[in-house]
């Protein structure tokens, strides 16, 4: 007990980290920042920033090592998607992309005989308006769409991290708990074995023997 290390409770024995993770050993960041707000301080920001860019420049890596370093990916089923089996195939075969037919988007003016024909030419100018207004639509349609998907992701991502904040706090706190716990008890031991040398000096001098047989 001579020892001046604060006691801490050892955490239980649990399932071995897979391979890929145990052969990984730096430090492991995670980021929840719907509960951290340090990030938002431009002093922690500058500093986050540097360490980044310091590793970034220390290390080693390449990007393929990072894959490698990961377990291999399952295989690919694509039994009920032909379409995107046949493009699958194409991007491994390092195939260049089919051309997009782009006749339908086509805005063809009059024909030569009705060149200077001014309803021909304002037929010409309406159909263009007319695809260029579908296509607005289309594309605003397919905008909303993806801002829904992205306000749905971030609203769980929310809503999860701030559970996960409640129950990292309320460990935390525990954790506290348990350190002071264990600061107390070493105190306690400490005292303990200086009476007990306090008992022993004054027994010797008393000229007795406190040693068991």
């Amino acid at each position: 007990m001579g020892s001046k290390e604060i006691l801490m409770l050892e955490a239980a024995p649990g399932a071995s980290p897979p391979k890929w993770r145990a052969r990984y050993t730096g430090e492991f960041i995670d980021a929840l920042p719907y509960i951290d707000h340090d990030y938002a301080n431009p002093k922690v920001k500058s500093e986050v920033d540097r360490m980044v860019e310091e590793e970034m420049r220390r290390s080693t890596k390449k990007p393929a090592d990072f894959l490698a370093d990961l377990p291999p990916a399952p295989k690919i089923n694509f039994e009920n998607y032909p379409m995107v089996a046949k493009e699958f195939e194409r991007v491994r075969a390092g195939k260049p992309p089919l051309t997009m037919d782009m006749s339908r988007y086509g805005l063809e003016p009059p024909p030569l005989n009705k060149r200077n024909d001014v309803t021909a030419w304002k037929n010409a100018l309406h159909n263009a308006q007319s695809q260029l207004q579908h296509q607005t639509i289309r594309i605003q349609a397919i905008v909303h769409e993806h801002n829904q998907e992205i306000e749905v992701l971030n609203r769980e991502r929310k809503f999860d991290q701030q559970a996960a904040g409640a129950e990292l706090n309320l460990l935390e706190a525990q954790w506290k708990e348990l350190c002071e716990k264990n600061i107390g008890i070493q105190t306690a031991c400490a005292e303990l074995e200086i009476n007990i040398e306090n008992i022993r000096k004054e027994a010797g001098e008393m000229g007795l023997s406190l040693d068991q047989n």
